[in-house]
């Protein structure tokens, strides 16, 4: 850890410290209002101070606590809930065996550890976000090698990223130069950003380890600020390095049921406006639900079905064409607010879908993308979903028209997606679709 960093561990602790005991405080109120089970709460408190210990420690061996990480959103929580997990295990086996050891003199955690974890989860995820700003930080003094003046904008718009580009070198630098702006005192430096595959001299970033310079690749930081994948930058190799074939077999449960659970309200909501919504689409002529077939995980072509929003199109063909000149009052409704989708949650059920992933293509676009388009495919690896990365992020999306310029930059966010898909992210893109749908209702 570095020098300078050491006067604000103190701080950084009494903040950890102040909010678990909140944070227990909280649960132990919780626990006694509803559970009616009552302890001698001084006795409780004091026997989770050792508690307080093994969350610190767990959380210092995960590399949370050192200055020089960076704290984007993912990477707090990807951590922190790591950490989490273990320190709970370990509380659970340290009140384990005070019973067994003193003979039950302790207490039994139960429901109360787990609200209290859930609970400290929050204030600490919060806390170590906020608390550089909070107590005035220095921030992580950086040097950057290369001419990219897009990472320098966008850590002044990103106010989650704690660092401050100091010096700027160009990539052809001698290392004499370099030498000299890491001996300077003044401004000495923390890490160092640079493109590490085009950058020719790896013998001057290995002697920086040496140094305790945390060397950063500038096409992770882009990736990281962006949230999307550079595709002009990956081949074979970054795939092989990057991309699982398969979701871990947690990963994929938890996401299976979170879909499941997810479905009950949308079949309670679909259940009750299907009487109405069918009979005001039917009443402008035609069917009332509308199948195409779609491209699913690897490569399969299901069928889905969405309440018919467009009136019957004489060409007969609406998979190459402008929709919205053919699109009824009553889809136009169903379109702001996402009713026209509610017939796609049995497909969810069935397991065609989650209710997150790349959005499905048709099949006769899927074959035009794979040919103009390199590595489209790779998107058929993780089911389709109702929303997805793309659809939250990406300003303008093809919508099932032929457009290869704005579906490769979808491309960009899907594989984002894949590579960092979690249960995080998939409630992250959860909440991020709410409020795309009630924006889009509010305004009109």
């Amino acid at each position: 850890m570095n020098h300078k960093f050491n006067k604000y561990v103190f701080f950084f602790l009494l903040g950890d410290f102040l909010l678990f005991y909140a944070a227990l405080y909280i649960a132990v109120d919780i626990r006694d209002e509803y559970w009616g089970e009552s302890v001698d709460h001084n006795f409780l408190y004091l026997s989770f101070l050792p508690v307080f210990l093994i969350y610190e420690t767990v959380l210092y061996i995960s590399g949370i606590l050192d200055r020089r990480f960076v704290p984007s959103k993912k990477k707090v929580f990807d951590l922190l809930l790591r950490g989490q997990l273990v320190a709970t295990v370990l509380t659970f086996v340290y009140f384990y065996l005070g019973n067994t050891i003193f003979g039950d003199v302790m207490i039994n955690p139960g429901i109360l550890l787990i609200i209290f974890s859930f609970i400290l989860f929050i204030f600490i995820y919060t806390w170590k976000i906020l608390r550089g700003r909070l107590l005035n930080v220095q921030p992580v003094k950086v040097m950057l090698i290369g001419d990219d003046p897009h990472v320098e904008e966008s850590f002044s718009r990103n106010n989650l990223w704690d660092m401050e580009i100091v010096k700027k070198i160009s990539i052809s630098e001698n290392v004499e130069a370099i030498d000299e702006i890491l001996n300077d005192k003044e401004n000495s430096i923390d890490a160092v950003i640079v493109d590490i595959d085009k950058y020719p001299r790896l013998d001057v970033l290995y002697k920086l380890i040496f140094r305790n310079i945390n060397i950063l690749n500038l096409v992770t930081i882009k990736e990281e600020l962006s949230e999307k994948i550079d595709i002009s930058r990956i081949n074979e190799l970054w795939f092989i390095t990057n991309i699982r074939s398969q979701e871990g077999y947690l990963v994929s449960l938890l996401k299976r049921f979170l879909d499941l659970a997810l479905s009950i309200p949308v079949l309670i909501i679909y259940g009750l406006s299907f009487p109405i919504l069918a009979y005001l689409v039917k009443r402008d002529g035609g069917e009332v639900f509308f199948e195409m077939p779609r491209v699913g995980q690897a490569g399969k072509v299901f069928t889905i079905r969405k309440f018919r929003s467009m009136s019957p199109d004489p060409e007969g063909d609406k998979q190459l064409v402008e929709h919205k000149k053919f699109v009824t009052k009553i889809g136009k409704l169903m379109r702001k607010t996402g009713l026209d989708e509610l017939p796609q949650v049995m497909s969810i059920i069935k397991g065609d879908m989650s209710f997150i992933g790349p959005r499905p293509e048709i099949p006769d676009l899927v074959k035009k993308y794979e040919k103009e388009i390199e590595h489209y495919q790779v998107r058929h690896l993780v089911k389709p979903g109702l929303s997805g990365w793309a659809q939250v992020m990406q300003k303008e999306a093809p919508h099932h028209a032929a457009d290869v310029e704005l579906t490769r930059e979808k491309l960009a966010y899907d594989l984002y997606y894949i590579k960092n898909h979690s249960v995080f992210l998939y409630m992250i893109i959860v909440l991020k679709t709410i409020k795309s749908l009630a924006n889009r209702t509010n305004h009109g």
